[in-house]
């Protein structure tokens, strides 16, 4: 990318509180803001880990020299407390001494402490009970530094030699006692390791930092001199380990970096963009309003994004499924703020030109080994989707390839998902819980024609209007669009439907279309916390259950002759707490009592519920209707009769 079509070039050099300034343009116009509103840690040039002020960007410098790197993070806290205090009471020693202050700190502090094993047999730790939480995926990290002891044991301390024992001479993860632990190890430069060890304990267990005698072997008989430095204890929230937060008395939260930029007077709506960046299976997060990406970024290395219509990335060739990613972009893209999500991501350069670029110069751009989750796994070939992105924390989603798959149980739920790409999911047939729990304000048209099971598919959204999908295959509309904002719904096709529980309860719709339930059988709150005030002839003649099928809606009157065909008996609360006239009320009564006398009724329990609310008190022949049914074993709950 040549300078003289540069635009905005953004470098971690020139910054202060609150600013990161572009090397160009030079007027000024393309500088960032820079938000953090806690202090953090980065490297510095003199290869020293130091604390940086509130808002202040983290240039962070490479162990071995170089250019530095704008350092992104999420929010993180450390859960021990006392970090750098091993002497304190708050830590539990075991077959230890320690020795604050004895030896220079990877802060280029005199703050580390010796720790030396006692003349007796058994463990040698560092520890605090009940820390590792239940159920909970935590990462414990630690800096260590060989003294007589070569090898340190990281784990839960509850059940013995339970780890992972990293070798301090050589940098390397020696050994894991179980693939409940994950281990991570990092040279920090002057002998140091950061030792990170990643764990979702069955119970509330004892974080251990333990003297290991060799490989493997972290119960025996102590020799009362021997010994490791270490310094910096963490303990977080997260599947990986961020940069250093020191506590004393309480645990402290370091905040999300953010980088921020209003292009709109520097660049066209229009562009491509340089990014030089390196990651440890992060995800880099560049939004405006509600157009953006989540990026999954692994390696180190040069990619290329264009914003047009679209918004694609390209990566260098490494062998994998394709070497280009596309999200959906529904609006522009220029005033825009970074981050890191999930670990964190290094930027060097985003340069910035307009137009998009030629191919051949995007080829030329690329390089390095950096690559994403979304390009390394040939999509095309899956056909089982089932909890593949769920609870991940997913803003945005790209255009993959799914013309494969059939099985998309639970495939995005519980993410924070506001809009949805128009994915080809021509072959899918269980749709089982796959959008539940996210932001969702709006769905594409996706092609839904082979769905059978719709059973919770959007419930728990934002969505306040709904499109014309197939659902011609449909039979299992459970919940599927329970407890959103939907106003109105479209006349989708549900002529095989069969089970309609709580389907559209807990919206704001005010009318419904008329839509074929023509072989549903279970109604159960199908349409209950709504806000109707009529309601279309439907033919629900196999209806079995009817139970809160319309409770608490606006309803102001019923159609005559609805049930005179109708199997069901089951109306318990049907349409309690509505405001149904006297004209409606005797409606249903007569229907309902018509198909008795008609004997087409196959139900056993036999309840109608037409109080609470504002429903009027029948007319005699609603009285006569209730009369008959009563005297046949009914139970009729009106208001006033």
């Amino acid at each position: 990318m040549s300078l003289e079509n540069t635009k905005l070039l953004i470098t971690p050099n020139g910054y202060k509180a609150g600013k990161l300034y572009s090397a160009l343009p030079e007027s000024g116009a393309g500088d960032s803001t820079f938000a953090r509103a806690t202090t953090a840690r980065r490297y510095n040039d003199e290869g020293d880990i130091e604390e940086v002020g509130l808002n202040v960007p983290r240039v962070d410098y490479p162990l071995l020299g170089g250019c530095p790197s704008l350092l992104l993070e999420p929010q993180r806290t450390n859960l021990v407390l006392r970090s750098e205090e091993f002497d304190n009471a708050y830590w539990s020693k075991i077959n230890v001494i320690v020795t604050p202050d004895s030896i220079t700190s990877p802060a280029g502090l005199t703050t580390a402490q010796t720790v030396t094993e006692t003349a007796v047999s058994g463990v040698k730790s560092i520890a605090k009970g009940a820390i590792w939480t239940s159920g909970v995926q935590l990462t414990a990290s630690i800096f260590a530094k060989k003294k007589e002891r070569e090898f340190i044991l990281i784990g839960d301390l509850s059940v013995g030699n339970a780890g992972v024992f990293f070798n301090l001479n050589t940098g390397i993860v020696s050994s894991t006692t179980s693939p409940s632990f994950v281990g991570e190890i990092e040279s920090f430069g002057n002998g140091w390791h950061k030792c990170s060890v990643t764990y979702t304990a069955p119970a509330n267990r004892t974080l251990g930092f333990s003297i290991a005698q060799s490989d493997g072997v972290s119960n025996y008989l102590g020799d009362g001199v021997s010994g490791l430095y270490l310094w910096g204890a963490q303990l977080e929230a997260a599947s990986t380990a961020s940069s250093y937060i020191p506590t004393v008395a309480s645990a402290v939260t370091r905040n999300t970096d953010v980088l921020s930029n209003d292009m709109t007077a520097t660049v066209d709506s229009t562009y491509t963009a340089l990014l030089d960046v390196s990651a440890s299976d992060s995800r880099l997060k560049i939004e405006d309003g509600t157009t953006g990406f989540d990026l999954p970024l692994n390696g180190a290395g040069r990619i290329v994004m264009v914003v047009d219509s679209d918004i694609k990335f390209y990566f260098p060739d490494n062998g994998q499924a394709t070497t280009v990613l596309t999200y959906a972009k529904p609006s522009d893209l220029r005033n825009i703020d970074v981050l890191s999500k999930i670990n964190e991501t290094k930027i060097k350069v985003i340069a910035i030109e307009n137009g998009v670029a030629l191919q051949s110069r995007i080829d030329s751009w690329v390089s390095g080994s950096v690559s994403s989750y979304f390009i390394d796994t040939d999509w095309s070939l899956e056909t089982d989707f089932v909890n593949e992105f769920r609870n991940i924390d997913w803003d945005y989603f790209p255009l993959i390839d799914t013309s494969s798959g059939t099985n998309f149980s639970s495939a995005w739920r519980d993410n924070n998902l506001t809009s949805f790409p128009l994915i080809d999911t021509s072959n899918a047939t269980n749709f089982f819980d796959a959008w539940r729990l996210n932001n969702l304000t709006s769905f594409p048209l996706i092609d839904t024609s082979n769905v059978t099971n719709f059973l919770f598919s959007w419930r728990d959204n934002n969505l306040t209007s709904f499109p014309l999908i197939d659902t011609s295959s449909g039979t299992n509309f459970e919940r599927a669009w329970q407890s959103n904002n939907i106003t109105s719904f479209p006349l989708i096709d549900t002529s095989n439907g069969t089970n309609f529980v709580a389907a559209w309860f807990n919206n704001n719709l005010t009318l419904f279309p008329l839509i074929d339930t023509s072989n549903g059988i279970n109604f159960v709150a199908t349409w209950q916390l709504n806000n109707l005030t009529s309601f279309p002839r439907l033919n629900m003649d196999k209806g079995a259950s009817f139970v809160d099928a319309w409770r608490s809606n606006n309803l102001t009157t019923w159609l005559a002759n609805y049930f005179d065909t109708c199997v069901g008996t089951n109306f318990e609360r049907a349409w309690q707490d509505n405001a149904i006239d006297q004209t409606g009320v005797d409606n249903i009564l007569v229907s309902i009592n018509t198909a008795r006398l008609a004997a087409v009724q196959t139900g056993t329990t036999k309840i109608i519920g037409l109080n609470a609310g504002t429903n009027a008190t029948p007319s005699a022949t609603g009285q006569a209707a209730t009369d008959a049914l009563r005297a046949n074993g009914w139970t009729v709950n009106l208001n006033g009769y």
